[in-house]
This record gives C-alpha cells, sequence and structure tokens, in this order.
C-alpha cells in the first residue's frame, strides 16, 4: 500500500506544462514515445522526418537536438500506435470532450491555440489519418506539437488533462465503436517486403503507377503462397490507391491481377520448392556447434526465402537473428560459411541488407516425410532463451526436435544428429532428462511435450531468460541510431 502511494504522489508530481522542453523530451521518450524536434514557435521539423516515421532518436542526441526547440510526438506504430484527436475549434473540442468524458477516455487532453488535442491509444492496429471539418484525427505517419511548445503566437500548449501513465489504450472493438469513420490497419500479419512497402506503407515510388504497384504487390503475395481470399481481404482492409478507383471491386481485381499472376506462375510452386529445402537441413548431419549454428541460420534463410515468395529473395543481419535466436556475429560467420559450402549464394549486397539465393540442389531434394513444416512456426521453438549456450544448448535443442514426436535409441539419433554418441548421452541426461524433457523407455527416447511457461521457468533457473528481449532491443536501438544519421545526412544534402 505504501509503495502505490509512492507511486501515485510520483505521477502528480510530474507537471510537464511546467518543464522545459529538454526535460519534457526526456519524459515522453520515456514514456516510449517518438518525439521530433520542432523549430522554436513553428510546426516545423529541424531535419526531414520520414526516417523517423518507423523509428526513434537515439537518447544521446536529446540533448542536442531540443533544447531551445519546440516538441513534436510522432502519431502511430512509432509511438504505440498513439493517435489523437485535433479540434481546430472550441465547439468542436467541447463535443468531443463531451462524448469521451462519459466513457472516461478524455484522459489525457491537451489545451491548444485554437481548440484542443485528446490522445488515445491502439492495442493492436493503427489508425489513418480522418479529417472532417474541424475534426482532424493523426495517426500514420503524423506529429503533433505536445506541451509545453509554444505556438507562432505565444500561445504555450498546455495538458488540461493527464490521468494515467499513458493515454487511454483501446482495442480494434472499441475503436470501431467510437469512430466508426477510420480506418484501421492491422499489424499482425507478416506480409513479403513487396507487399507489405506497397500495401502498409503506401510506398509505390520504385513504379511508374498505382497500377503496376499494386500488380506487383499480387504477384508477390501469389509467390509467397497467398490464397485469393487472402490477397482480396488485405486489398479491402490497405485499399490502394487504383484498387479505390476501382470501387473496391474484387472480380476485377480476381480477373486483372490475379488469375494472370497465377497463370504465369506456372513453374512449381515456390513454398513446395522451401519444403525441400527446409527438409533437405533437417536431414543433414551437422556436425559441432559451429555445424549446428549453419542449420539454424539456413532454416532461418529458408524463413525469409517462404515469406518473400522469390529465390532471389532479401535477409537483413537483423532478420536472420531475430528468426534463429544466434548472435549477429554468429550469423556473420555463418553466413559466410554457408556461401563457401554452396549452400547459398550472395547476389546483391548493400551493408547488411543482402539478397541471397538458395541452392537448387536444396530446392530438387525430394521430401519423403508427411510433417516438413513450412508455415513459420518450426522457428518458435528455437527463439526460446531455454536453448540459449549458458542453459541447455543447441545440441540439446537438436535432439529434443527429434524426439518429441518419435521415440528413438541413441544409436539412431547418433546417426541422424552426426555427433559423437557421448555427446548425446550427455545432452540427454544432463539436460533433457534432468529438466524433465525427455525420458526413457524400452532403450528408447522421447521428449516431454511443455508449455512455453515451463520452458520460461527452466530457462529462468539457469539465468538466460529474457535474453532474446534485450537482444531485440539492442537492435531496436541500433535502428534508432540508423534513423537518426539517415535523418542529419539527408538534412546536409538538403
Amino acid at each position: 500500500m505504501f509503495k502505490e502511494e509512492i507511486l501515485e504522489e510520483y505521477e502528480r508530481a510530474v507537471d510537464i506544462n511546467n518543464m522545459d522542453i529538454l526535460t519534457a523530451a526526456n519524459y515522453y521518450y520515456d514514456l516510449g514515445l517518438n518525439i521530433l524536434p520542432l523549430k522554436h514557435k513553428t510546426k516545423i521539423p529541424i531535419m526531414k522526418w520520414e526516417s523517423l516515421q518507423n523509428r526513434r532518436l537515439p537518447r544521446s542526441v536529446i540533448e542536442r537536438l531540443f533544447r531551445h526547440r519546440n516538441l513534436g510526438v510522432i502519431t502511430g506504430r512509432s509511438s504505440m500506435n498513439l493517435f489523437v484527436l485535433d479540434c481546430d475549434d472550441q465547439n468542436t473540442f467541447n463535443e468531443q470532450l463531451d462524448f469521451l468524458e462519459s466513457d472516461d477516455l478524455a484522459r489525457w487532453v491537451v489545451s491548444t491555440h485554437r481548440g484542443g488535442h485528446i490522445w488515445l491509444m491502439s492495442n493492436n492496429c493503427e489508425v489513418n489519418n480522418y479529417k472532417d471539418g474541424k475534426l482532424e484525427i493523426w495517426g500514420k505517419n503524423h506529429y503533433v506539437l505536445a506541451p509545453p511548445s509554444v505556438h507562432e503566437k505565444g500561445d504555450v500548449y498546455m495538458w488540461k488533462n493527464r490521468i494515467g501513465d499513458l493515454p487511454p489504450i483501446l482495442n480494434y472493438e472499441a475503436i470501431a465503436h467510437f469512430f466508426p469513420y477510420l480506418d484501421i490497419r492491422f499489424q499482425n500479419i507478416s506480409l513479403p517486403s513487396k507487399a507489405h512497402r506497397i500495401l502498409v506503407l503506401g510506398d509505390t515510388s520504385s513504379y511508374p503507377s498505382n497500377s503496376e504497384a499494386e500488380n506487383a504487390a499480387v504477384w508477390s503475395l501469389v509467390r509467397a503462397g497467398y490464397d485469393d481470399e487472402l490477397i482480396i481481404q488485405l486489398f479491402y482492409k490497405y485499399c490502394p490507391p487504383h484498387f479505390a478507383e476501382r470501387n473496391e471491386s474484387e472480380d476485377w481485381l480476381i480477373e486483372f491481377y490475379i488469375n494472370p499472376a497465377r497463370e504465369k506462375i506456372k513453374v512449381i510452386p515456390y513454398q513446395k520448392k522451401i519444403r525441400n529445402a527446409v527438409h533437405w537441413v533437417n536431414e543433414q548431419p551437422w556436425k559441432g556447434r559451429a555445424g549446428s549454428s549453419d542449420r539454424l541460420i539456413l532454416l532461418a534463410l529458408c524463413e525469409r526465402a517462404r515469406l518473400e515468395g522469390l529465390n532471389n529473395f532479401r535477409a537483413t543481419q537483423r532478420e536472420v537473428v531475430e528468426i534463429s535466436g544466434l548472435h549477429r556475429s554468429t550469423v556473420k560467420k555463418s553466413i559466410k560459411r554457408l556461401i563457401d559450402y554452396g549452400f547459398i549464394a550472395r547476389v546483391n549486397s548493400k551493408g547488411s541488407d543482402s539478397q541471397y539465393l538458395l541452392s537448387e540442389d536444396l530446392h530438387n531434394h525430394p521430401i519423403n516425410v508427411s510433417n516438413c513444416n513450412i508455415n513459420g512456426s518450426f522457428m518458435s521453438l528455437k527463439k526460446h532463451d531455454i536453448w540459449q549456450p549458458k542453459a541447455l544448448g543447441r545440441t540439446s535443442l537438436e535432439i529434443y526436435e527429434k524426439i518429441v514426436d518419435k521415440a528413438l535409441s541413441l544409436e539412431e539419433l547418433e546417426k541422424i544428429i552426426g555427433k559423437h554418441k557421448q555427446t548425446i548421452i550427455r545432452a540427454i541426461k544432463e539436460k533433457l532428462e534432468k529438466e524433465g524433457l525427455a525420458t526413457q523407455k524400452d532403450n528408447k527416447w522421447i521428449g516431454t511435450k511443455v508449455d512455453e511457461i515451463t520452458l520460461d521457468q527452466i530457462a529462468e533457473k539457469f539465468g538466460t531468460l529474457g535474453t532474446s528481449k534485450r537482444r531485440k532491443k539492442e537492435h531496436e536501438k541500433e535502428r534508432e541510431n540508423f534513423a537518426y544519421y539517415q535523418s542529419i545526412r539527408k538534412c546536409q544534402k538538403a
């Protein structure tokens, strides 16, 4: 109870209205919001800010960029799906306050020069921008002035209400109920990078027209194994310009985009080629610790190829690290070995953003089993922190994968995995059996299926729980640094 009282007292003591801009910038940043430096008494950014729409600035530059500035907060995905109701006159502001106060949603409210802002958040989707008369709603790729910024006429933006650590967080159903006119974009569908860039980000700059860009998106989805119904749903959801001009006709989409794409792509479906490659990888006797890493990296590259739907697929080091769960230095060395072995080929490279080809031998490998999984879930278990070197390790993972659905003897495991019998015995008896993940029956070992909570408990015991999340945060920080330096370079060129 005493701790709760202290926290409440601390929250009441945070008075942003009386902070200087630099202190306020650090405060918003600590909340997880994406902040943007603006020229004093204006809404004009001091830099080109497009690269910050999906990344945050590094903390190290806040003091230099925000001193004696105005303070902007970027709405949308990079600020935890923040969206802001911007009322340009007092009547509209009062109407929205009355409407939202009855459901206790007017908890983060800013008083502005002409009206006010009401801040809200979505828990799983990004809101598109909307305008109707004096009401504007800012979500995707926009920004608003935040207290204590100063208007060009000298008025200071001030918090009228600010209750709670964050603005009210609404789910999809609540947003659709309160704001039925808003376009909401879900973020939980993993799309090929080309389709994601065209449909989700709306970036058609690489194409001579919107129609050709949308056709390219359809081709990438067809190659990646998406059926007609899901492609149609995606076009309805993201409503790209040319599709919208056709009054969102799914018959037109099928006749002129989807059917021609399927007619042209008559080669062996690429997903089947990836299944062959995954099966080949799982059949090989990867020897030693380096071999174990190579296997996971090759599987991660297969997953990237599956998502792209193309043999010439893109895979950054960060993507491979996050899929495989291995360290970046390990990934870099392993990719070099895989290229030397001829399993993959690098066809284009720009920094860490490279394109690869899988060997035709992997594509043409015959599948003799029916349970070869290629839906992306085959990497989920491998990414758990229980398989970190300081916990059970990768050898235990290889063994566990083989015995979780089928009982195998030590001799069979030795032949399949390609490691010394004593190494396998040590991994099974000293690690898997000891942690309740394997049992012996009739001279054979079978894996015990457990839930994620149990895996978390084992990883916590070894002190590795949270390693993947920490690594992901490191990558996010790298992205923030990259975004900052990209912005600086663009600013210098302007």
